[in-house]
């Protein structure tokens, strides 16, 4: 592509030139892997103005052959196996246009992704790596397990996402080959969500860690601090708010009085998660279930950016954001109503 991009006469060199200002067409022109295809796309280009900007690249994908609702996934929210797809540089199994039929190449494509679905690897790994944070020996032992197994989480869940934007590419070339019954297949094909929290509880690895009591405090390293003795019916007494600092008290003397709160207040809002939990419907609403995660890891970051600054706790906070956005796009992505539902509530 190297060649052919030097090897454009000077029309279609300034052409490409105008392309690659615009962000949106540049992304597009780095999609195609073929001279001839390139030149195609230069082509239609030139002919929908002497400039490049949004309307005539999308008027260009449209003569290309991107579908009305395809053209998202090549401008705004770029994709880039839909967007291929749809400007016909590949089929769905990633395949050029040399070698097997397209449907040859979707029934293999299909084939290999209902294999993943039946190992689910990556799901038995993340359930073995909780398993083990569970039962290690506290420690610096059980630190470095519960850190295996919120990465085995993580992974997890990236493989899922992948997944199912394949699913999404492979119901856009079952669709474009007429093929009703692997349509309707792939639309009720789903990879289950990744286990993330310990057997038996609703408690994360890395929460697992950040509730872990602090050395020096009559606990065990590690160990977690008992809750506070109350009657089953009695509802959790509200924590009282910390004082406000006396005047002229130095930022410093601020700083520890909040991160003094930072593990408490982890504590309590984990005591909080499991009473919502234990009163989970036994036939949770999916959307119910996603907007209680979102309820929940929107809680902790809360937590963790307001008191728990400067403190070894605050190091998760990253990794909090990152499944929250997780959590968000996995909602979106199905919600029927995204902007409406796919918000923090505590849903039963």
């Amino acid at each position: 592509m190297a060649q052919c991009r030097a090897d454009q006469p000077a029309a279609a060199a300034a052409r490409l030139r105008l392309c690659e200002a615009h962000g949106g067409c540049r992304a597009v022109a780095r999609i195609i892997d073929s001279c001839p295809a390139l030149n195609a796309f230069l082509a239609l280009l030139a002919n929908n103005g002497s400039q490049v900007d949004d309307s005539v690249l999308r008027r260009t994908l449209v003569e290309a052959g991107v579908p009305a609702n395809g053209l998202a996934s090549c401008m705004g929210d770029f994709n880039r196996a839909l967007c291929r797809n749809f400007l016909h540089l590949e089929d769905a199994s990633g395949e050029t246009g040399a070698g097997p039929s397209r449907t040859a190449q979707f029934q293999e494509t299909l084939r290999r992704l209902q294999d993943q679905q039946g190992r689910a690897d990556e799901h038995r790994l993340a359930e073995g790596r909780l398993e083990a944070c569970a039962a290690a020996r506290l420690g610096p032992e059980r630190e470095t397990v519960c850190r295996e197994a919120a990465e085995a989480v993580q992974a997890c869940e990236v493989a899922r996402q992948q997944w199912a934007q394949r699913r999404e590419v492979l119901m856009v070339e079952a669709q474009r080959l007429a093929l009703a019954t692997e349509l309707k297949n792939l639309r009720t094909l789903e990879l289950p969500p990744c286990a993330t929290t310990l057997p038996g509880g609703t408690m994360t690895p890395l929460q697992a860690l950040v509730a872990t009591a602090e050395p020096g405090d009559g606990s065990p390293p590690g160990s977690a601090a008992p809750p506070p003795a109350r009657t089953p019916s009695a509802a959790p007494a509200p924590s009282p708010a910390p004082a406000p600092p006396a005047r002229g008290e130095a930022n410093g003397g601020a700083g520890a009085a909040a991160g003094s709160e930072c593990k408490p207040a982890l504590r309590r809002m984990e005591e909080r998660f499991e009473q919502l939990q234990r009163r989970r419907p036994a036939q949770a609403d999916r959307l119910a279930v996603q907007q209680m995660e979102i309820y929940m890891l929107t809680e902790q970051m809360g937590v963790l950016e307001r008191l728990c600054r400067g403190q070894r706790e605050f190091e998760f906070l990253r990794t909090t954001q990152e499944s929250l956005a997780r959590a968000l796009q996995t909602c979106r992505s199905t919600a029927a109503n995204p902007v409406n539902d796919c918000v923090p509530r505590a849903a039963w």
